[in-house]
């Protein structure tokens, strides 16, 4: 009596402990693919360009169906006065959450890298979204210029940047 017991409680703990808790729908994520960092307007201000995939639109279909642009990224950009305000200005342009796991590029303007780049890379490495394989670029045009760049072969210009690396 007591073995079946144990068993009928094991079966019905694992059937309580598997699910998925700390899931997110792909739906409801703006995956972003690329980032330039810029300095802003103002004293020790920070201009953030993010590179948000649009899954929907990139799949290379010509026609775009009704209610998408069949534009394959969508380019938000964020100020502050710190680049953790910046990044928290970008959640501001959308209404999905800003996930960065997909992020491929960091591209950091020269001026602003001249200046010193500890804060930068200290919020990305400690960004627990973030993988350590992103590519961080030193560029002596506009961050945001280069990030929001279409080029002809690939769809996704952050994919454009990971592969010339």
């Amino acid at each position: 009596m007591k073995r079946h017991l144990k068993w009928s409680l094991l079966l019905i703990l694992i059937l309580l402990l598997s699910g998925c808790a700390g899931k997110r729908e792909l739906n409801d994520l703006a995956l972003v693919m690329a980032v330039g960092i810029d300095k802003g307007e103002g004293e020790n201000a920070f201009k953030v360009t993010a590179q948000i995939a649009r899954p929907a639109d990139a799949r290379g279909q010509t026609g775009a169906p009704s209610g998408q642009t069949g534009e394959p990224i969508l380019t938000i950009v964020g100020q502050g006065e710190s680049l953790f305000d910046a990044i928290r200005d970008l959640s501001s342009f959308t209404t999905r959450n800003v996930f960065w796991a997909h992020n491929q590029v960091i591209v950091i303007n020269e001026d602003l890298a001249k200046e010193g780049i500890a804060q930068v890379i200290d919020f990305f490495t400690r960004n627990s979204e973030l993988r350590m394989r992103t590519w961080v670029v030193i560029t002596p045009e506009k961050a945001s210029t280069l990030v929001s760049t279409v080029t002809g072969l690939e769809l996704i210009p952050g994919e454009a940047l990971n592969k010339l690396f």
